[in-house]
């Protein structure tokens, strides 16, 4: 009996693997494809009146075990500044002079020649009138513009979300936001306000292949997208968090480092239920011309210490120190992630990390890791050792160079 018992949990646990198998090349190259999708069906909106605010239109996404996939967007397509649209002739011709009234009190109101009488020439409440018509027709173009992309969002979301093939029905696919600039965290503990609000789309993957099965109807479908409005107040606090970025992000600048050097700070984000991910982009080297006989490309190691490197050499400094960097990072996620007591047991800290270009190293381009909390707070209570705590870190390698 107790034989049988041992076969079907094995079964069972077969099976649980088997479904939890993910080939991520493919999922890499599924994201890319419908990253594309939702970026064409949002950029449909787009015409000569609107500002895109955001410097960058890129669209993120990430697969996180035992979750699905995660869509970020920039603010901007659901927060553009509109310029002003085509507005009646009336409403027209009536900024248009009052701006030239403006324009005429400005250049004459020091000539001794004219004269104006006060009442026809109150330069502020002129002002304030020409830019409070602005105002009102900027935000209602703002408006008319947020509606659009919020249902391109939720058609993209059941008509294209089966892309993404190798998810669980138990999946969920989300379409968010993204954050606001992560010093507005830590300013969230003195002024609330501060933190501004960010929309958020999920359904899961069962009432996708549900529609695209003919199972239920558009309609139906897109009724069973679940759209919140989050902030402005994070569940936890962050500042354990923000010391934890802060402290890794020194340890990897050109100064501190013995590898790789971060591009740039990196940006970090709380998603309840999946907890801290921190997104990084490092690199290795500064390129330069050189003249000698010929115009030379030349390359210095700065947390290397060498200089005037040609391409091959720089390569194969690149290549050799990669695994003593993949190391490194993920020991000082584990020393100093157990610090961050703020993430709940069933969450984790997840590293998104771009690798500096090295073509033909055989090197990953793209590094994500994934630290189950339970993990740090075993390590922190000493129930698990370092070295067993970095077996079990989940590693993935992407896009080889």
């Amino acid at each position: 009996m107790k034989q049988l018992i041992f076969i079907a949990f094995m079964l069972m646990l077969s099976q649980h693997v088997k479904s939890q198998s993910i080939d991520y090349s493919k999922m890499n190259r599924e994201l890319e494809i419908s990253k594309t999708v939702l970026k064409g069906m949002l950029n449909e909106n787009r015409d000569p009146n609107i500002h895109w605010v955001s410097q960058s239109n890129d669209i993120e996404a990430q697969y996180v075990s035992d979750y699905g996939v995660i869509f970020s967007i920039p603010r901007s397509y659901l927060a553009a500044t509109a310029r002003l649209p085509k507005l009646s002739n009336k409403i027209q011709q009536a900024i248009d002079e009052l701006e030239y009234d403006l324009d005429f009190y400005e250049d004459y109101k020091n000539d001794s020649d004219v004269v104006f009488i006060e009442k026809d020439w109150d330069d502020k409440m002129r002002a304030f009138t020409v830019r409070t018509l602005k105002s009102l027709q900027r935000t209602q173009r703002k408006e008319e513009i947020r509606n659009l992309n919020v249902e391109q969002i939720k058609l993209f979301m059941i008509d294209y979300g089966h892309l993404i093939s190798q998810l669980r029905d138990e999946d969920r696919i989300k379409v968010k936001e993204k954050e606001v600039p992560e010093s507005a965290y830590w300013e969230y503990s003195v002024v609330p306000g501060k933190m501004k609000a960010n929309m958020s789309f999920e359904l899961s993957v069962a009432e996708v292949r549900a529609f695209q099965k003919g199972e239920i109807s558009e309609e139906e479908a897109l009724s069973r997208i679940v759209i919140t409005t989050e902030g402005p107040k994070p569940s936890v606090d962050l500042k354990d968090v923000m010391i934890f970025k802060s402290v890794i992000d020194r340890l990897y600048q050109s100064d501190l480092s013995s590898t790789y050097y971060l591009r740039k700070e990196s940006s970090v984000e709380y998603q309840e239920l999946i907890g801290v991910i921190l997104n990084m982009d490092f690199v290795s080297s500064n390129s330069y011309r050189k003249q000698l006989f010929i115009d030379v490309l030349m390359y210095d190691l700065p947390t290397r210490g060498l200089k005037e490197l040609n391409q091959s050499e720089r390569d194969e400094e690149v290549k050799k120190i990669y695994p003593i960097f993949e190391k490194e990072l993920i020991q000082n996620i584990l020393e100093y992630g157990k610090n961050i007591e703020s993430l709940k047991a069933n969450e984790s800290i997840l590293v998104s990390t771009h690798i500096t270009e090295c073509k033909g190293c055989e090197i990953p381009s793209l590094l994500k890791i994934n630290v189950p909390a339970q993990l740090l707070e075993d390590l922190k209570k000493g129930s698990k050792t370092k070295s067993e705590a970095e077996s079990l870190v989940k590693i993935e390698r992407l896009g080889y160079q």
